[in-house]
């Protein structure tokens, strides 16, 4: 499985279970996560990984997570269809 694919499949999950998904490009910014959800009020930033690869953050990711973790986001990383359903569970639960 590519980075891709776990990424579609996160796209229907959400799609799926009435979360708002956004693809993120953030302009100017290297390492800012890749998806924004909402649901309920509240939203979540979630780095996807290629399952392939290591699951490591990239320098860039490590200090975009830490900033974002400080100032009190809901930050999250999946490299897998388990983990992207355990963030969709804990988001469903924490909106209702």
């Amino acid at each position: 499985m590519e980075e891709k694919d776990l990424q579609n499949y996160f796209k229907k999950q959400c799609k799926r279970n009435g979360i708002y998904y956004r693809k993120v490009a953030a302009v100017s910014v290297r390492g800012f996560p890749d998806c924004f959800l909402l649901k309920g009020g509240i939203v979540y930033l979630v780095e996807l990984k290629s399952p392939k690869g290591t699951g490591k953050l990239s320098p860039h990711q490590k200090r975009e997570a830490e900033l974002l973790t400080k100032e009190g986001a809901n930050y999250f990383v999946a490299a897998s269809k388990k983990e992207v359903d355990q963030i969709i569970q804990q988001l469903l639960l924490a909106s209702s």
